[in-house]
C-alpha cells in the first residue's frame, strides 16, 4: 500500500502537474491568438483599415491598416513568447522545488 502511494505521488509530481501547466499554457496561447485575431490580421495585413474604399483615401487606409495590424501581430507574438517562458519557468520551478527545500 505505501508503495502505491509513493508511485502515485511520483506520477502526480513528475507527470500530472507539468502536463497541467503545459495544457494551461496551450489554452492561454489559443485564447490570445483568438483575442488578437492573429489569423485574420495576417490574412488581411495589406487590406485597407475599416474597408475604406473612397478615392484618395485608400493609400492612407492601407498604411493605417498595415501599421495597426502589424502592431497587433507583434504584440500577440510577444505575449505568446512571454507565456511560453513563464510556463517553462513554472515547470522548472515545480520540478526543482524539492532540491531547494531539501538543500537547506
Amino acid at each position: 500500500m505505501p508503495a502505491l502511494i509513493l508511485i502515485d505521488f511520483i506520477y502526480w509530481f513528475l507527470i500530472s502537474v507539468p502536463l497541467l501547466i503545459f495544457n494551461f499554457a496551450k489554452i492561454a496561447i489559443i485564447v490570445l491568438c483568438h483575442f488578437f485575431s492573429l489569423e485574420i490580421n495576417i490574412r488581411t495585413l495589406f487590406q485597407p483599415w475599416k474597408n475604406e474604399r473612397r478615392k484618395g483615401y485608400i493609400g492612407i487606409a492601407r498604411g493605417i491598416g498595415f501599421f495597426i495590424k502589424s502592431f497587433t501581430i507583434v504584440l500577440n507574438i510577444g505575449f505568446v513568447i512571454l507565456i511560453l517562458f513563464l510556463s517553462l519557468g513554472l515547470i522548472a520551478a515545480w520540478l526543482f522545488t524539492p532540491i531547494f527545500i531539501f538543500s537547506f
